[in-house]
C-alpha cells in the first residue's frame, strides 16, 4: 500500500434532479462502478483538507489542497487507498474532526474522467466531474476535457459550487 499523487480538474454543480444526467452517462457509455453510502470524515488542519472515506465501494485517506473557486478547481491530491485500521486509530487519537459528510454516490467512470451523482441530506442533488491525471501530468489538458464534458451533459454552470461539503455543512 502507497499512497498516490495525483491532480484533477473538477466541477460540482447543484442539480434539481439526477436523473438526466444519469441518462446521459448511460448515453455516452460512462461504466457504473456502483452505487457507495459514504462517509466522509473531516479532521482540522492547517492546510488543504485530510479526509477519511468509508464507504462499500470506496475507502481512503485523502488530503487535498485546492483553493476555493467555483470553476475548474484544480486539486493537488495524496490517496491511500484502503488504509489499515492502526492508521485509522492514529488518525482518531491525533486530530480533531471538523465535520461528517454523508452522502449516497453513484460513480461512473469514462476513461480518466470520474463522475458522481450525489445525494447529500440536507444539501441536495449534485453532480460532480473529476478529470484526473497522475503527477506529472499537464493541468491544461485535464482543464479542456473538463470544460468539454460540462458543455455535453448540459450542466447548468450557474449552479457551480466553490466549497466541499464540509463547507456547506459547517455551522456559519
Amino acid at each position: 500500500m502507497e499512497a498516490k499523487e495525483k491532480i484533477n480538474a473538477e466541477v460540482k454543480i447543484k442539480v434539481d434532479s439526477l436523473e438526466p444526467y444519469r441518462k446521459k452517462l448511460q448515453e455516452l457509455g460512462a461504466e457504473l462502478k456502483g452505487i457507495d453510502n459514504q462517509k466522509d470524515i473531516y479532521f482540522k488542519v492547517k492546510k488543504g483538507r485530510l479526509k477519511l472515506r468509508t464507504g462499500t465501494i470506496e475507502n481512503a485517506l485523502i488530503y487535498y489542497n485546492r483553493t476555493d473557486q467555483s470553476y475548474p478547481k484544480k486539486s493537488e491530491i495524496i490517496i491511500f487507498r484502503n488504509p489499515p485500521q492502526s492508521l485509522v486509530t492514529m488518525l482518531f487519537q491525533a486530530l480533531e474532526t471538523l465535520v461528517v459528510a454523508e452522502k449516497t454516490r453513484e460513480i461512473y467512470f469514462l476513461e480518466n474522467v470520474k463522475f458522481h451523482l450525489d445525494s447529500v441530506p440536507s444539501l441536495g442533488f449534485f453532480v460532480e466531474i473529476e478529470v484526473m491525471g497522475d503527477l506529472p501530468v499537464e493541468y491544461t489538458a485535464l482543464k479542456k476535457r473538463l470544460e468539454e464534458l460540462v458543455e455535453i451533459m448540459g450542466l447548468p454552470l450557474e449552479n457551480r459550487v466553490e466549497y466541499s461539503y464540509s463547507d456547506l455543512l459547517l455551522p456559519k
